[in-house]
């Protein structure tokens, strides 16, 4: 006799697995994990990822500053700038970018603050699959200065070390619309070291102006091919060497061009471990 339909142990503690009813700093989140990486997920906080933990070194790849972890719901920043919603809240992880990318702007006689939209408010999500070989979990959120609705997908397989991401942007509204769209995953200490190497594949470096600065070692307003640029002594530099946090550099430049699949990856040779 067949089963009418499969029943999945939603409390095992093998394969692939999610754990729904965590409250993690108040807000809540998804773990999600397999047997080489587990997950989390702040549902309630822009889908932002605050952990990504590589278990058999146990290496927890994301940055965290020593700021509190807020809950935007119940935490009401005091004065400030634009800036202040995000950074005040942030105190490190991945986060998603959408409809505006960094300092706030005026568009179609919207005012739209850092980082635009989605980065601080409560998504909706649906577990569309839970078995140890695979889960899959849709999140979705409507922009409410702009017309936007954002779909995502995410995907872990067994015996992977891979998170997968699918996504759509629909313009909901009647006219065309011109909009930022990005990730923002951000890495730190213990795993970024001096013995980290940073990996790209044939492209270009484009150095700007200072945007953050002070404090920057690269040459500005400059173009180069990958991995070498000029220094502020217009000395040859290699981006692929990751310096100690003795330099205390702010360096800014964008990867572009990419003559095959843009894949950056950053490996630390005293953890063997790596994070693309």
């Amino acid at each position: 006799m067949n089963d009418l339909f499969p029943i999945t142990d939603p409390n095992r503690s093998h394969g692939c697995r999610i754990q729904e009813n965590i409250i993690w700093q108040g807000m809540k989140a998804l773990i999600v994990q397999n047997d080489i990486i587990q997950i989390v997920i702040l549902v309630d906080k822009g889908t932002e990822i605050v952990q990504f933990l590589h278990k058999p070194t146990d290496t927890d790849f994301i940055w965290h500053g020593r700021n509190e972890l807020h809950d935007p719901a119940t935490f009401i920043p005091v004065g400030g700038t634009d800036a202040t919603p995000f950074f005040d809240r942030w105190s490190g992880g991945w986060f998603e970018i959408v409809p505006n990318n960094g300092p706030g702007c005026d568009y179609r006689n919207a005012h739209l603050g850092f980082y635009g939209e989605v980065v601080n408010i409560p998504w909706h999500y649906q577990i569309l699959e839970d078995h140890p070989e695979q889960v899959s979990i849709a999140f979705w959120v409507k922009t409410y200065r702009m017309p936007f609705l954002l779909r995502k997908k995410m995907t872990l397989r067994s015996n992977s070390g891979c998170l997968q991401i699918e996504e759509q942007l629909t313009n909901l509204g009647n006219e065309k619309l011109d909009f930022a769209w990005g990730h923002h995953p951000v890495i730190g200490s213990p795993f970024l070291d001096s013995s980290c190497r940073i990996s790209a594949p044939k492209c270009k470096v484009i150095v700007g102006s200072d945007e953050d600065g002070p404090g920057y070692r690269m040459k500005l307003f400059q173009e180069a091919d990958w991995p070498i640029i000029e220094d502020v002594n217009n000395k040859p530099m290699d981006l692929r060497v990751m310096p100690s946090k003795e330099f205390r550099s702010m360096d800014n430049c964008y990867l572009t061009s990419f003559e095959k699949e843009a894949f950056i990856s950053v490996t630390n040779f005293n953890r063997n471990v790596g994070f693309g």
